[in-house]
């Protein structure tokens, strides 16, 4: 009796497994109908470079450099604070800028050269390269 149940569910495992299977690669190209294709080929297999408008790129460096600056910047904050960035400056030509921050008691400037990357258009991240860090 108990064979049976292990053949049973060995059974509806390979059904599953062969339903996920066709269904996961069963998505149609739009050149040819009969060719399966498989879903990710609409993205590429590695990151690649995303063109990002000014002020995206602003919006979305200011989230990194809150997050980062901690362990970015060689000037360490003051009396436990932390730092917040007071102003972006980006040259999209040659995608070089400069970051504003303090943390209550001293500022500071950072440069840096950046990119974006991503693997779809929609989801950029920043890479951020070069970053110099000086006291104002």
């Amino acid at each position: 009796m108990k064979n049976i149940y292990t053949i049973i569910l060995v059974i509806i495992v390979l059904g599953i497994g062969y339903l996920v299977y066709e269904n996961y690669f069963s998505y149609v190209t739009a050149g040819d109908p009969s060719q399966k294709a498989d879903p990710r080929s609409e993205y590429n297999e590695f990151p690649h470079p995303i063109v990002v408008d000014t002020q995206k790129a602003s919006d979305l460096l200011i989230v990194y450099f809150e997050m980062n600056l901690g362990t970015l910047s060689q000037i360490k904050p003051v009396l436990g604070g932390t730092w917040q960035v007071t102003n972006i400056e980006l040259d999209a030509n040659t995608k070089t800028g400069a970051v504003y921050y303090e943390d209550g008691h001293i500022a500071a400037k950072g440069t840096f050269s950046y990119q974006f990357m991503g693997y779809s258009e929609d989801r950029p991240y920043p890479v951020v390269t070069n970053f110099a860090a000086t006291s104002l």
